[in-house]
């Protein structure tokens, strides 16, 4: 007992020499089962615990080596079920009350949650997803026979049977909100409470009375109850307290044990006061492992085009496609034939006309992206769509001039609306909305009557069909799953209608559609390449489309054709020497400055840092009265969509050189990486990496497009798994769950913020709240923590920090992204909406305070999406700051941690011989004052030299930058 008396580690009791032990006395996620008259058992840190009923040393009776949770004791008191995670799901298993004699009772790739006994001990209530959604199923735990309880359109969670076995309740989760449902005997059921956010964990007191379940309210998660009264009444049990998502277990009539503030609690039922029960539970953590290092690629100065912003045939031989944010019209050999657009903002998603007059496409030229369309041959461009948020995808109706289109909402998410207009007499019809993001063009049906929409669901692809006529009914058919990427699909019919075509990253498949418009199975494979792009030809006869290797056609009985796209761009050159004669450097390595340094800079690297020189070297940047500091990481951003011409300079305004990309890279954000490279009009691009399939290496990234972290998934001994393959092929691996650093080389764990769904609803880190054991394991670990605040709160902290949007890089930030920032800001959002975002912000930023205070790492990885580009991250290191990190270590926060939560600490993040020359000038001194930050005079990347103003200014157009190149004979 004396050192877990202590709560300190013990490493005179090391169990190995890789690992050292932590004890804990507070539990993330923490779970309590209480044995009838005999001990606890509890969950903490993925395993499950055996605790004298007064508290006291926990035993574990399950390994280190899985992932264990959610415990329910059978009502005799002698069969422990719960879950663990298997092979990537979540299956359950039954054992003695000493985790003795296990045996698994459900299997196959499925996910079973939750566990709940009837009352007679012979069967179990379970939530799986083995019907697609979420259901409530009945297993009979002798037989394993399964039996489907409920059949409806919504999830369906967390069951629990009454004390008399002839009624149950459970969640039901839907798009408004959650409600806990009681089924009746005759199969009638009724509502006793309806909640925005989730309710989880329902348990019954033994007379039957009451129900008490765990609510997501605005402030927090807490424990209320139901009294089962005509009408019911809702009441809370433990006002205050933040309850674990987890059931309760009753101790006769009136008493009631529980967790809540990563403590076991003990209440009266109806006393104003709990008694904690005290526990100490030895943990054991992987040592921290020896830094990895990692280079990065040379920063290319030409190359070809590779990327295309989408495709668009025309009647004959050529096809109008959009190449580093420009559309050109492009021959069946590559050759460009003229350009169709000269903007220097960016214009992609064209859509031709059957008859090939005109082309439709979206475009950022008015500040946000819309619609416009253009006259063949070239003519005026006309804006189509205004839209309060972002417009994209645009499609011809077959027989009339009317453009289908795809609307974001302008407060961002929940979903896309499918609207039509009119060109001829400007009428907009919407058909359709609360779609979620497709990233590709809707589908007209062959005689225009109808939409298609792809819905992606996991494992059950769906071709969703609106008629154009009102009331806009649905048709849902199902896809093979063989023929959808996990990033989706392009889907467009012939123009006879009689196939469709599908185009993923599986490559190029044609499906046969009936007489009445069902899609068949028996597909055609055409190519098996991840295609880009892909549209039929205007007479069907074919089908254009592009890939990594450029254009090609091919048809159903046609032969495949390739030509590469024969298009170079050349990005502005960089000095060959130069000297930064600084007053004052901060280098990322400590707390304070180095005052009156020469940074010396050749080829894109830093060669010296060292004091000044009666006369400085190359070319000469005064930097004398200034503060020159590393640019700056945001290693989380999202920039799915048309991230449009403002985003990159955006960046770079705001002195962030280096992004890393945490949803898929997608065409669309290739050619806005390849545009940067070529007009060094953005910071240098890494792409998150899925290291959870069985063959992570195989990913292609973009040779624009560097390979950032590993984000690994699982949390067992496969999670463990994966991080060391991940560290063998030299990459950082992040996880989305803390107790992946237990057993694990962990470079960076990103939990997800309260709204998000992980996929698991109710596993741990999905409420926000970390106690004492995860935050020692993150500290002792060397993992950083990544708060990612600085984006999903960015209307919160911009009212709290108002001089955030001071400054001239605010000019860059589009219409609709200011109009987003408004209406998620607080005089808009509903009081508790407001509410649950506040908390949670508090929640996350105490959460990094206790890390950075303990000596861990925090790093800056500002989840901006929605268009506010570098203003997030400053908004991200703002809140760091005002949670009580000093400005130092938030500047580290978005350079020196994130590049070591990268693996790139040699590479970026400081100043330092052999760094690359990522460098900002500020005028002012953001030691003393975080916000001089902002206050950004110029940027270098790798070398090449940007004053603010000429970031600041549009650029040249990109068919500048395009040098046609001759085909090889």
């Amino acid at each position: 007992m004396a050192c877990l008396t202590a709560l300190v580690l013990c490493v005179a009791s090391l169990a190995s020499a890789d690992t050292m032990p932590l004890v804990v006395s507070e539990g993330t996620d923490l779970n309590v089962a209480v044995v009838p008259g005999g001990p606890l058992i509890v969950h903490i840190a993925g395993r499950l615990w055996r605790l004298p009923p007064e508290g006291g040393d926990a035993v574990a009776i399950t390994g280190p080596d899985e992932l264990v949770r959610r415990p329910a004791i059978s009502p005799d008191g002698q069969t422990l079920a719960f879950e663990a995670e298997h092979n990537g799901k979540v299956q359950v298993f039954l054992a003695a009350i000493d985790g003795q004699g296990r045996r698994q009772v459900t299997s196959g790739p499925a996910n079973y949650l939750t566990p709940a006994w009837s009352p007679d001990g012979k069967r179990l209530a379970l939530a799986s997803d083995r019907g697609g959604d979420f259901s409530i199923w009945e297993l009979d735990t002798d037989s394993l026979a399964l039996r489907q309880l409920t059949f409806e359109p919504d999830t369906e969670l967390d069951p629990a049977w009454a004390p008399a076995g002839d009624s149950m309740v459970y969640v039901r989760e839907q798009r408004t909100g959650s409600s806990l449902v009681l089924q009746q005997p005759a199969g009638s059921s009724q509502v006793l409470a309806a909640n925005p956010g989730r309710l989880r964990a329902p348990a019954w007191r033994p007379d039957g009375s009451v129900i008490t379940y765990v609510a997501d309210l605005p402030e927090g998660p807490r424990l209320n109850m139901v009294i089962l009264s005509q009408p019911p009444v809702i009441k809370p049990v433990a006002p205050g307290e933040a309850a674990s998502a987890a059931p309760l277990s009753w101790v006769g009539r009136n008493e009631v044990v529980y967790a809540a503030d990563g403590r076991i609690r003990r209440r009266a039922f109806g006393a104003a006061r709990a008694v904690d029960v005290p526990f100490l539970a030895e943990i054991q953590i992987r040592m921290p492992a020896a830094p990895l290092t990692r280079r990065l690629p040379e920063r290319a100065v030409t190359g070809p085009v590779r990327s295309l912003g989408g495709i668009a045939p025309l009647p004959g031989a050529t096809v109008i496609a959009s190449a580093l944010g420009d559309l050109w019209e492009i021959d069946a050999a590559g050759q460009p034939v003229r350009p169709v657009s000269e903007s220097s903002e960016v214009e992609r998603d064209p859509a031709a006309s059957r008859d090939g007059r005109l082309v439709a496409f979206s475009s950022d030229r008015d500040g946000s992206t819309q619609i416009w369309v253009v006259e063949l041959p070239a003519g005026n461009a006309r804006q189509v769509s205004r839209e309060p948020g972002e417009a994209r995808f645009p499609a011809w109706k077959p027989d009339k001039p009317v453009l289908a289109y795809l609307a974001g909402d302008a407060a961002g998410p929940p979903g896309q609306t499918l609207q039509l207009v009119d060109l001829e007499t400007g009428e907009v019809i919407s058909i359709a909305t609360g779609l979620a993001a497709t990233g590709a063009p809707p589908a007209w049906s062959h005689d225009g009557s109808s939409l298609g929409i792809l819905h992606n669901a996991p494992g059950n692809p769906q071709l969703i069909q609106f008629s154009v006529d009102p009331p806009h009914e649905r048709r849902r058919m199902t896809l093979p799953a063989e023929t959808v990427g996990a990033d989706g699909a392009q889907l467009q019919f012939s123009p006879d209608g009689r196939r469709l075509l599908v185009a993923s990253a599986h490559g190029i498949f044609l499906l046969p559609v009936a007489e009445d418009g069902l899609v068949g199975v028996d597909w055609q494979q055409l190519t098996d390449r991840p295609v880009h792009a892909a549209r039929w030809m205007p007479d069907g006869t074919g089908i254009w489309f592009a890939d990594d290797g450029g254009l090609g056609r091919v048809g159903r009985d046609e032969p495949l054709t390739r030509a590469a796209l024969n298009l170079r761009w050349h990005a502005p050159g960089t000095a060959g020497r130069s000297t930064i004669h600084a007053s004052r450097v901060f280098d990322g390595l400590t707390e304070s400055y180095l005052f009156n340094q020469d940074i010396v800079v050749e080829d894109g690297r830093i060669v010296a840092v060292e004091p000044w020189a009666a006369e400085p070297t190359g070319y000469v940047i005064d930097a004398r009265g200034k503060t020159v500091v590393p640019g700056l990481i945001d290693a989380a951003v999202d920039l799915s969509g048309a991230a449009g011409t403002h985003a990159g300079r955006a960046l770079l305004a705001y002195g962030v050189t280096t992004i890393q990309l945490v949803n898929a890279a997608d065409p669309g954000l290739r050619d806005d990486t390849e545009r940067w490279l070529a007009q060094r009009s953005g910071p240098r691009v890494l792409q998150l990496l899925d290291g959870c399939g069985p063959q992570p290496e195989t990913q292609t990234v973009d040779p624009v497009i560097a390979s950032g972290a590993a984000q690994i998934c699982g949390r067992d001994a496969d999670a463990a798994s994966a991080a060391e393959t991940m560290r063998e092929r030299g990459l950082a691996a992040w996880s989305a769950d803390w107790r992946s650093v237990l057993a694990g080389p962990i470079h960076g764990v990103d939990p997800p913020h309260p709204w998000e769904n992980d996929g698991r609803r109710g596993l741990p880190g999905s409420d926000g709240f970390y106690y004492q054991d995860a935050i020692d394991a993150i500290i002792h670990s060397g993992a950083a923590f990544l708060p990612r605040v600085g984006g999903a709160m960015l209307p919160l902290l911009t009212e709290n920090f108002p001089d955030l949007l001071d400054g001239d890089q605010t000019r860059l930030l589009q219409g609709s992204v200011q109009r987003r920032m408004q209406l998620q800001g607080a005089s808009h959002l509903p009081s508790g909406q407001l509410l649950r975002r506040r908390s949670a912000l508090q929640a996350r930023l105490r959460l990094a305070s206790r890390v950075h205070a303990g000596g861990g790492r925090v790093a800056a990885a500002s989840g901006a999406a929605a268009g506010a580009f570098g203003l997030a991250l400053h908004a991200d290191m703002q809140a760091l700051s005002a949670a009580g990190m000093s400005s130092a270590a938030s500047i580290r926060a978005a350079t020196a941690d994130a590049a070591q939560a990268l693996g790139l600490q040699e590479e970026i993040g400081t100043i330092a011989a052999g760094r690359l020359a990522d460098l900002l000038i500020i005028d002012g001194d953001p030691l003393a004052d975080l916000r001089a930050l902002r206050r950004i005079e110029a940027v270098m990347l790798e070398g090449h030299w940007q004053p603010l103003a000429t970031i600041l200014a549009a650029p040249a157009p990109a068919l500048e930058k395009f040098t046609p190149t001759k085909s090889e004979p």
